[in-house]
């Protein structure tokens, strides 16, 4: 760091704001790129099994107790559903010059997001307890408390608008924990694929909004077929 001349401020280096602006995306190509995450993660993938079928009881008009079928399917059809949103979205976004680059960018981290958003839903509903014709929740608790601000009113009392905004943040806290759970475990020395070709890694905003819209339609899926 250095001082800037008649200035007193001191100049950030241009590597210290790549540091920060590599944040802003999600770091696909450290996951795929070392082979035992590229391992491990995919499995780990499973643990939205169990974690869907509880969520899905807390939901009003949700699933039941013995709904051990419908859960598992229910994942298999998120799973399907983001690997052809993200397939659509790769059409335009992170721009590459091979299209499954693209495709393979935004499914890995869409998936990996969910996991993670899934994770959190799960503990706030566990944290708060109980179930209700509208079970509290942490983030909506907060972002929509009885009496809203002005600016925030509107979106509170739309039943489109306000689940979208409640996983939005959900998923955006979920690609952040990704994002750092990713950098940590690339620290580790192992092995990595040599010919790996690097990839356009997504921005996490991008992510965490594909992710919400897909959680919000599916709640509305439960809550009015349940």
């Amino acid at each position: 760091m250095s001082l800037d001349a008649g200035s007193a401020m001191p100049v950030v280096p241009r590597s210290g704001w790549r540091r920060v602006l590599e944040w802003r995306l999600l770091p696909v190509n450290k996951l795929l790129q070392t082979k035992w995450m590229q391992q491990i993660f995919p499995k780990l993938l499973w643990l939205v099994v169990p974690l869907q079928y509880y969520y899905a009881q807390q939901l009003p008009a949700g699933f039941g107790l013995e709904s051990y079928l419908p859960s598992a399917a229910l994942v298999i059809v998120l799973v399907a559903s983001m690997v052809c949103v993200a397939g659509v979205i790769a059409i335009g976004y992170p721009r590459s010059k091979y299209y499954y680059d693209a495709a393979r960018s935004l499914v890995s981290s869409m998936l990996g997001t969910w996991g993670f958003a899934l994770a959190l839903v799960c503990l706030s509903s566990s944290l708060t307890g109980g179930r209700s014709s509208r079970p509290d929740d942490v983030v909506r608790d907060f972002l929509c408390p009885r009496e809203p601000v002005s600016w925030m009113k509107k979106a509170c009392d739309s039943e489109l608008m306000q689940p979208v905004l409640v996983y939005f943040v959900y998923a955006l806290a979920g690609a952040v924990l990704l994002t750092m759970l990713i950098h940590g475990c690339a620290r580790i020395k192992a092995e990595r694929n040599e010919d790996y070709r690097p990839l356009q890694e997504p921005n996490l905003v991008v992510v965490a909004i594909a992710v919400a819209m897909l959680m919000a339609f599916f709640q509305w899926l439960i809550t009015t077929g349940g």
